[in-house]
């Protein structure tokens, strides 16, 4: 499962010796086995392949692609890592440009 993978990943390079310092870390259309079945069930839903579906999703992300898992790990990891000094109670968005708000 990728959230233990996500998991595995943070645990390995945990370097911080402090209390979580973020809020919330919000990925959106990571490229993940639920990302799969949702491009699946959408393909389904509209009776187009699961390729046209997953390039319509793609289609709405701004940089053009689905996000990588390690690209999100990357931000978890720089959130708890001593690089982090400062940055304390944030929502961030891993999202490739999806949400057009500050």
């Amino acid at each position: 499962m990728i959230q233990d993978r996500y998991l595995r990943f943070v645990k390995k390079h945990y370097h911080s010796t402090s209390t979580l310092q973020y809020t919330n870390v919000g990925p959106r259309r990571i490229e993940t086995e639920r990302v799969s079945s949702l491009d699946s069930e959408t393909a389904r839903n509209l009776g187009i392949t699961k390729n046209e579906a997953k390039n319509k999703a793609i289609s709405t992300i701004p940089i053009g692609r689905y996000g990588h898992p390690d690209e999100f790990a990357s931000v978890v990891l720089f959130l708890e890592s001593f690089a982090n000094t400062f940055a304390t109670g944030q929502s961030i968005l891993v999202d490739g440009g999806m949400v057009k708000s500050i």
